[in-house]
């Protein structure tokens, strides 16, 4: 933590001089991500915002977005979250983190209780994005969307399929956690006791 904290306060003085606006922007990016890593997600989403005033369009503003949806998921405002995601499902820079993106506001609606809309988003990740790193978990978080809508078979059957592409890892005990769940609440105790 003493590394962000001081990155931060040398970037906060590097900003205190007359800067081309391209350097302040980045300047402005790097001490909204230390403040992020610091826990202060309100401090962070004023410094993200310093960044996109000017910088729109841009990877940069992308990333700037993308941190500023995320400090709002953990500051628990959800809603804000999910908006601030929809403005870069838009933006034409964001397409190198869409799978990022689209992970991001399926957590908030799981976190709004929007199990439905989530599972869209969990759906639209795992089809369109095949080589991302959120997939053991979006499989996971897919099926743990339909476990709480009582949609076991559905549930039981995405856990299954996740299990599959990734067998070993570190979500290999998630699954057959939820694995045994699925085949409990399913009846099944005896394939719920093998998990």
């Amino acid at each position: 933590l003493g590394k962000y904290t001081e990155s931060k306060d040398a970037l906060i003085g590097y900003l205190a001089k007359p800067l081309p606006q391209a350097k302040a922007i980045n300047a402005n990016f790097y001490i909204a991500e230390n403040f992020f890593c610091l826990g202060e997600y309100q401090k962070a989403i004023e410094f993200y915002d310093k960044a996109l005033a000017s910088n729109q369009g841009s990877e940069e503003a992308s990333l700037a977005q993308y941190g500023k949806a995320w400090s709002y998921i953990k500051l628990r405002r959800f809603q804000d979250a999910i908006s601030e995601f929809e403005i870069l499902k838009d933006m034409e820079s964001s397409l190198s983190i869409k799978d990022s993106v689209l992970f991001g506001e399926a957590e908030a609606y799981v976190e709004l209780g929007n199990f439905k809309e989530s599972i869209k988003l969990y759906n639209e990740l795992i089809d369109g994005y095949p080589e991302s790193n959120h997939l053991p978990n979006a499989y996971i978080k897919k099926g743990e969307s339909l476990f709480q809508l009582s949609l076991y078979d559905a549930a039981l059957e995405t856990f299954l399929e996740g299990i599959q592409k990734y067998p070993s890892g570190e979500y290999s005990d998630d699954f057959h956690y939820n694995i045994a769940w699925a085949y409990f609440k399913l009846g099944r105790h005896a394939k719920a006791i093998e998990e």
